[in-house]
């Protein structure tokens, strides 16, 4: 099991996503609990090309640091479930093995790392910037929607090179609020990270 932390939790709530690895059929849906913040939700796992799943869970009530939070699913009808500790954050990426055994698999080079995601800083006003370091040379799509899913900018569309590389986002001209940057490899992994731009 792997887990991300990316960003400063927010007063308001935080965003947890859970990604399976190609190695293993994934579960069509999860259940994720934090017994102590009394909450819990039940999302569908999604399978993007290249075989990563994942699920994006909006958490209203962020667990406290070093909680305990559980994830659970369906194998061959019996409820598996993984546990890991909170490690604070406004989003929080893990990692699972299913459990459930893969059908045979298709010929592939691709690796799974996940792409790693700063942006600094945020808050924001007007300018941020959004550092993104890719374990191998892949095509990259980021793209900024507002709150109402409406898309504001598209930072990068292309095909990258391994390594870090760095996008600039202004907001000038845009009024204070939430944004949202998706990010989608053709090698599988995405993802999406909250912004909110302050003026």
């Amino acid at each position: 099991m792997l887990v991300l932390l990316m960003g400063v939790r927010p007063a308001s709530g935080a965003w947890l996503q859970v990604g399976f690895g190609a190695d293993s059929e994934p579960p069509t849906e999860i259940t994720i609990s934090d017994p102590q913040a009394g909450w819990h939700a039940t999302v569908s796992v999604e399978t993007e090309p290249g075989g990563f799943a994942n699920a994006l869970v909006d958490v209203p009530q962020p667990p406290k640091m070093a909680s305990e939070v559980t994830v659970c699913w369906a194998v061959a009808g019996k409820l598996v479930c993984q546990s890991f500790q909170w490690p604070g954050g406004e989003f929080v990426q893990v990692r699972l093995e299913s459990g459930i055994q893969a059908k045979p698999a298709k010929s592939t080079n691709r690796q799974s790392a996940l792409p790693e995601l700063r942006i600094a800083p945020n808050p924001f006003n007007p300018l941020t910037t959004v550092h993104f370091s890719l374990p191998q040379a892949d095509r990259l799509r980021l793209e900024l929607t507002d709150i109402l899913g409406r898309s504001v900018s598209t930072l990068a569309d292309g095909r990258f090179g391994p390594g870090e590389h760095q996008f600039t986002v202004d907001g000038s001209a845009w009024p204070s609020g939430t944004y949202f940057l998706t990010y989608h490899l053709s090698s599988g992994p995405s993802g999406v990270r909250r912004l909110l731009l302050l003026k």
